[in-house]
Protein backbone atom coordinates (compact mmCIF):
# COMPACT_ATOMS: atom_id res chain seq x y z
CA UNK A 1 0.00 0.00 0.00
CA UNK A 2 1.05 3.78 -0.96
CA UNK A 3 2.22 5.66 1.83
CA UNK A 4 -0.59 8.63 -0.11
CA UNK A 5 -3.21 6.17 -0.07
CA UNK A 6 -2.28 4.94 3.45
CA UNK A 7 -2.48 8.54 4.64
CA UNK A 8 -6.02 9.15 3.02
CA UNK A 9 -7.72 6.09 4.20
CA UNK A 10 -6.71 7.39 7.75
CA UNK A 11 -7.68 10.80 6.77
CA UNK A 12 -10.99 8.85 5.42
CA UNK A 13 -11.30 6.76 8.58
CA UNK A 14 -11.24 9.82 10.86
CA UNK A 15 -13.75 11.91 8.52
CA UNK A 16 -15.86 8.83 9.21
CA UNK A 17 -15.76 8.74 12.84
CA UNK A 18 -15.31 12.55 13.35
CA UNK A 19 -17.47 14.68 10.93
CA UNK A 20 -19.76 11.70 9.69
CA UNK A 21 -20.36 9.92 13.14
CA UNK A 22 -19.91 6.86 11.73
CA UNK A 23 -17.66 4.93 14.87
CA UNK A 24 -18.15 1.60 13.46
CA UNK A 25 -15.62 2.39 10.60
CA UNK A 26 -12.46 1.24 12.22
CA UNK A 27 -14.47 -2.29 11.56
CA UNK A 28 -14.62 -2.04 7.81
CA UNK A 29 -12.24 -3.68 5.70
CA UNK A 30 -11.37 -1.67 2.58
CA UNK A 31 -13.30 -3.87 0.26
CA UNK A 32 -16.81 -4.61 2.72
CA UNK A 33 -19.80 -2.44 1.10
CA UNK A 34 -20.48 0.51 3.00
CA UNK A 35 -24.36 0.93 2.41
CA UNK A 36 -24.56 4.95 3.21
CA UNK A 37 -27.81 6.31 2.47
CA UNK A 38 -28.73 9.07 0.06
CA UNK A 39 -27.65 11.69 3.15
CA UNK A 40 -24.30 10.33 4.21
CA UNK A 41 -23.08 10.27 0.71
CA UNK A 42 -24.07 14.08 0.43
CA UNK A 43 -22.23 14.87 3.85
CA UNK A 44 -19.03 12.08 2.41
CA UNK A 45 -19.24 14.50 -0.52
CA UNK A 46 -19.03 17.84 1.16
CA UNK A 47 -16.19 16.37 3.44
CA UNK A 48 -14.45 15.15 0.53
CA UNK A 49 -14.46 18.33 -1.91
CA UNK A 50 -13.56 20.45 1.71
CA UNK A 51 -10.49 18.38 2.72
CA UNK A 52 -9.15 17.68 -0.66
CA UNK A 53 -10.21 20.94 -2.87
CA UNK A 54 -11.99 18.28 -5.26
CA UNK A 55 -15.28 19.23 -7.19
CA UNK A 56 -17.21 16.51 -7.51
CA UNK A 57 -20.28 16.51 -10.17
CA UNK A 58 -23.31 14.77 -8.54
CA UNK A 59 -25.10 13.98 -12.25
CA UNK A 60 -21.46 12.73 -13.57
CA UNK A 61 -20.01 10.45 -10.05
CA UNK A 62 -20.32 6.94 -11.37
CA UNK A 63 -22.51 4.99 -8.26
CA UNK A 64 -19.59 2.89 -7.46
CA UNK A 65 -17.59 5.28 -5.68
CA UNK A 66 -18.58 5.66 -2.71
CA UNK A 67 -19.73 1.46 -1.95
CA UNK A 68 -16.52 0.69 -0.60
CA UNK A 69 -13.27 2.52 1.20
CA UNK A 70 -11.36 1.42 -1.99
CA UNK A 71 -13.07 2.57 -4.16
CA UNK A 72 -13.46 6.32 -2.18
CA UNK A 73 -9.14 6.36 -1.79
CA UNK A 74 -9.29 5.59 -5.84
CA UNK A 75 -11.43 8.32 -6.62
CA UNK A 76 -9.66 10.81 -4.52
CA UNK A 77 -6.33 9.87 -5.36
CA UNK A 78 -7.26 9.90 -9.37
CA UNK A 79 -9.43 13.55 -8.80
CA UNK A 80 -6.21 14.71 -6.73
CA UNK A 81 -3.37 13.39 -9.81
CA UNK A 82 -6.02 15.38 -12.10
CA UNK A 83 -5.80 18.84 -9.75
CA UNK A 84 -2.17 18.52 -9.61
CA UNK A 85 -1.60 17.90 -12.81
Amino acid sequence: MSSEKETIEKELRDGFKNVLMISQIDFVDLDDELNLDSLTQTELRVYLEKQYGLAIDIESLPPTVFVTLESIISHVIENKAQLAG
